[in-house]
C-alpha cells in the first residue's frame, strides 16, 4: 500500500522538479508544504530522506532552502517507494505464499501478473513523467 509519506515525497519531488526547470532557486520547505497541502510537521522527515538520498540539496540560514539536484528523469516512482520504505503489493500472497495453504492457487497467476505490471509502471515512471502529466506546471 502506498502511504502518505510516499505521496508527500512524490509531490515534493514534482514541486522541486518544476522549480528546477524554471530557475532552480532555493525554496523553503514551508512553501512546498503549503503549495502541496502537506502537513508542515512531515517536512523535516521528508527533507531528511531526500537529502540523504542525494536528490535534494538543503541550505540552512536566512537565505536557505532546498532545491532538486538530481535529474528528475533518473528518479522513478519505484525509487521513491523504496526510499520511503513502502512496499506496493497488490496481494500479500505474491510474496508470502497462499494464506489458505493451497499449493496450486488458481488466482495466484493473476496476482503475479498484476504485480508484475504494477512494478513495471512504477519502475518506468519518472518524476519527469509525473511533471509532464501534472496539472500544475
Amino acid at each position: 500500500m502506498i502511504t502518505n509519506k510516499t505521496e508527500y515525497l512524490l509531490l515534493t519531488l514534482i514541486n522541486l522538479a518544476r522549480r528546477r526547470k524554471a530557475d532552480n532557486e532555493l525554496i523553503s520547505s514551508r512553501t512546498i508544504a503549503e503549495e502541496e497541502k502537506i502537513p508542515l510537521n512531515y517536512m523535516p522527515q521528508l527533507m531528511s530522506i531526500l537529502t540523504k538520498k542525494g536528490w535534494v540539496e538543503s541550505v540552512r540560514g536566512l537565505n536557505g532552502g532546498v532545491r532538486l539536484i538530481a535529474d528528475p528523469k533518473e528518479i522513478t516512482v519505484q525509487d521513491v517507494i523504496t526510499v520511503s520504505e513502502d512496499i506496493l503489493v497488490i496481494k500479500k500472497c505474491v510474496f508470502d505464499g497462499c494464506s489458505f495453504g493451497l499449493n496450486n492457487c488458481r488466482l495466484r497467476p493473476l496476482w503475479l501478473e498484476a504485480q508484475k505490471r504494477v512494478d513495471e509502471v512504477m519502475g518506468s515512471t519518472t518524476i519527469e513523467d509525473l511533471l509532464k502529466n501534472s496539472t500544475f506546471q
